[in-house]
């Protein structure tokens, strides 16, 4: 039967979920402990930004300031808030320009993680479906089996019946030809004094002639039906040898069907933990992004605020004023943002 090739199928895939159970299961591990690395070098550069935004307002509302000690030589007070405006808007730049780059990273190595799940996830699939054709076979050849054990059952009892009645006729031909036997014998006897005496009985060997002949036709009757039965005998052991193979046959296509089914489940939950190790995964990309484009829009504000200040075009008291504003926004961008890690971070500032 077609089934002899299906253990061998069975095995292969077993051995291919094995491998890709270990496969998905060490990913994970390893992209979980990557992922969770990547998060706190993102939340550390992100907590340097946010530091470099909070020596810019405490600048902006108390006059202190960290690099006022950097400023060389006699320099008019427009000059030196210039200069203060200057180191605080690259010194946010440069934060955010890293913070950038630390997020841009983060994106690509969370998108190669989620591609790595896609294929894992397309693996599983084709192993699903390798399953469920080796499962839909398996029953269809056990349906199979079972409907030619069904008939060879009739069979075999059919032919029963008939040695049993064959059997029976043979044994009830032996009780006649008994019966035949003692009224040949008692006939013998008769004819004996018959002959004894002289007298013939006409009636008597027509009874004799008759006997004789009944009992040469039970005699043949049962030798053809013996013939019979010796032929059909060997018959009957081969139909029940195949029905003992077919059977043997049965219990292999249910054991197979039992454990493509067994293999089947074992996939629902590898394949529920790829689904959220893939959502997490995406949750981090949508995060990584958001904070790409906060951080590249902080970077292009604080940037042009620097070049400003370096081509003169802000003095004194303006650059002051434009340092505000762009901090402003920032303050407001990075308090928009209700990641809970992140607001641990921003949470020091203030609108």
């Amino acid at each position: 039967m077609a089934f002899d090739d299906l253990g061998a199928e069975i095995k292969a895939v077993e051995e291919r979920l094995v491998t890709l159970t270990q496969g998905i299961e060490q990913f994970e591990e390893a992209s979980r402990v990557t992922m969770a690395s990547t998060q706190n070098t993102v939340l550390s550069q992100l907590r340097d930004s946010v530091n470099a935004v909070n020596k810019t307002m405490l600048f902006l509302d108390q006059g202190e300031d960290i690099y006022i000690d950097t400023v060389v030589g006699p320099l008019s007070e427009a000059q030196s808030t210039k200069d203060v405006v200057k180191k605080h808007s690259t010194s946010m730049h440069e934060s955010f320009s890293q913070l950038r780059e630390t997020a841009t990273s983060a994106v690509k190595q969370a998108e190669d993680v989620k591609s790595m799940l896609s294929e894992f996830d397309v693996q599983l699939d084709i192993l699903r479906k390798d399953l469920d054709a080796i499962a839909t076979r398996a029953e269809s050849l056990y349906a199979i089996a079972r409907l030619a054990l069904g008939s060879m059952e009739k069979e075999i009892q059919n032919t029963e019946r008939i040695l049993e009645q064959k059997k029976g006729e043979i044994a009830s031909l032996e009780r006649e030809l008994g019966n035949g036997n003692d009224d040949r014998r008692r006939l013998r006897k008769k004819r004996s004094v018959a002959w004894a005496s002289s007298i013939i009985f006409p009636p008597m060997v027509l009874r004799a002639v008759s006997l004789e002949f009944r009992a040469s036709d039970l005699r043949a009757r049962m030798r053809e039906l013996k013939e019979q039965i010796k032929d059909e005998e060997p018959k009957t052991l081969s139909l029940l040898r195949e029905k003992a193979t077919l059977e043997g046959h049965k219990e292999i296509l249910a054991a197979v069907v039992a454990n493509t089914k067994a293999l089947i489940t074992r996939c629902e939950p590898l394949s529920s933990s790829a689904s959220e190790t893939q959502q997490l995964v995406e949750n981090k990309i949508v995060e990584y992004h958001d904070l790409v484009l906060r951080a590249d829009d902080f970077a292009a504000w604080t940037g042009d605020l620097t070049r400003q200040t370096n081509t003169f075009r802000l003095l004194g008291s303006s650059s002051r004023m434009q340092l505000q504003k762009s901090t402003t926004r920032i303050v407001t961008r990075l308090l928009e943002m209700d990641q809970a890690e992140v607001k641990l971070i921003t949470r020091g500032l203030k609108e």
